[in-house]
């Protein structure tokens, strides 16, 4: 018969990778770079393979992509836009999502973290993803030469969004599934208002 506190352990540690793939999904390095942090003062255990993540030069390193993705999304340049939204970014992002969550997955077998990870933080990060990826096509950067408001704009939501998810995932595992599902309702519900704005 299992260990039930081992059961709880492996549960706590697959909603935090499953949270961290999440947030990959609206963010790319911002998870890597909480991770990092989190590995680099020892309160995040990772997986023997993914130890350099907890380095300082990792830290910086994803400190400084984060800052680029951010400022990147934050542009508003329309070719800057266009960019984050080719299919490369998806596949970066979906990627990205897979790692982390295999990164976190100590208390499986070997054989079986890279495979769980794999496809899991994978799908999990697409799920995320594709709608994320759908609402910043039909929701234009703000017009500075207009005083109107128009649409409401994405990008400090979505980066307020990864933070958040992320440093639950690791600091309240048993909240970041449902603030993940609110994240997932929330993205899918200004999509169709969007897309029924396009519409009209």
């Amino acid at each position: 018969m299992p260990d039930v506190s081992e059961t709880v352990s492996l549960l706590l540690t697959v909603f935090s990778a499953a949270g961290l793939a999440a947030a990959c999904g609206i963010r790319v390095f911002l998870p890597f770079l909480v991770l990092s942090l989190a590995a680099l003062f020892g309160k995040v255990e990772l997986v023997d393979s993914f130890h350099w993540i907890a380095t300082r030069p990792a830290a910086i390193l994803f400190g400084v992509l984060a800052l680029v993705e951010i400022v990147g999304y934050h542009s508003r340049s329309p070719r800057l836009r266009l960019t984050y939204g080719r299919s490369w970014s998806t596949v970066l992002a979906v990627a990205a999502g897979a790692l982390i969550a295999t990164a976190l997955l100590v208390d499986l077998q070997p054989s079986l973290c890279w495979g769980v990870g794999l496809v899991a933080g994978g799908l999990v990060t697409a799920t995320i993803q594709r709608p994320t990826s759908a609402l910043r096509v039909l929701t234009p950067a703000p017009d500075p030469s207009s005083d109107s408001t128009g649409p409401v704009n994405t990008p400090a939501g979505e980066t307020a969004s990864a933070l958040l998810i992320s440093i639950l995932s690791l600091c309240a595992p048993i909240a970041a599934p449902i603030l993940v599902i609110a994240v997932i309702g929330g993205v899918i519900h200004m999509h169709r208002t969007q897309r029924n704005r396009a519409v009209v």
